[in-house]
């Protein structure tokens, strides 16, 4: 009852907050547990004022066996190592994400900054500057090896939506700041929220909060890449000299060599 709960997401801003059904309770020198109280900020979004959509149970702990990805990433760095992996290179980045995520593990949902910035009708800042912006706050982020521009952190969601605002208002400036924004909308809700919480955009990174990085979203070997069609069967007509129709079967990617007669393909009915 620790480990799982429910997810109120708005569908509008993308803000959540996790609730788990259960909580520790210290009785005497014992602990037992105990169901949770649902402490939302608000019976709507606190972020654009859009309603929730709860989402449960779900798993609200961990998913990866660190132990297990940790020994994985290590046998694959070897020298020695000689198992012929065309995708070497993508699992190593793989594992390498999984394991710098170590420190936030627990934390069991990342966020999308592209889906606020494209809420609030913001550009996306760069990752360099995500991450000085959330490390400046005081807090840890690192980026998901789920899917780029998502983002592991500890920060809470209106720091979150303070950084989105704060990069809007210093790359717009306050004369675009509500530009193509509806006074009744929420996004003009959202956007007109004070910020409390300053980023620093030029933060400089400590050794100790650099990111070490590794690619591991490579492009596609090739253009359209990736499963083909299936094969189907269609019905090759061949017409004869005397004018005889000569139906044959013939897969549509088959390497066969095409004669030399007026070919004509029909599909099979």
């Amino acid at each position: 009852m620790l480990k799982t709960g429910q997810v109120y997401y708005c569908e509008g801003c993308t803000n959540f907050h996790v609730h788990t059904f259960g909580k520790p309770q210290a009785v005497g020198k014992d602990t037992r547990f105990v169901l949770n109280k649902l402490t939302l900020p608000s019976g709507v979004c606190d972020q654009c004022g859009g309603n929730y959509k709860v989402n449960g149970p779900v798993w609200l702990a961990g998913i990866n066996d660190l132990s297990f990805v940790d020994k994985c990433f290590r046998d694959i760095s070897r020298e020695d190592f000689d198992l012929p992996l065309a995708s070497s290179k993508q699992i190593k980045g793989m594992l390498h994400s999984i394991l710098e995520e170590r420190e936030l593990a627990d934390i069991p949902y990342s966020i999308a900054t592209n889906s606020i910035c494209k809420f609030l009708k913001s550009t996306l800042p760069s990752q360099k500057q995500i991450v000085a912006g959330i490390t400046s706050l005081g807090f840890r982020c690192v980026p998901s090896y789920l899917f780029v521009n998502l983002w592991k952190t500890n920060a809470p969601q209106n720091a979150i939506f303070d950084m989105i605002r704060a990069w809007k208002l210093k790359s717009k400036g306050n004369e675009g700041y509500f530009v193509n924004i509806q006074a009744d909308s929420h996004e003009h809700t959202c956007l007109s929220k004070s910020i409390t919480h300053q980023p620093n955009f030029e933060y400089v990174l400590k050794p100790e909060e650099k990111l070490n990085k590794m690619p591991h979203f490579f492009p596609h070997p090739e253009k359209n890449w990736g499963p083909k069609k299936k094969a189907t069967m269609k019905r090759k007509i061949n017409l004869q000299s005397d004018g005889a129709i000569i139906p044959e079967e013939k897969k549509e990617n088959s390497t066969e060599p095409v004669e030399d007669n007026p070919v004509k393909k029909v599909k099979e009915t």
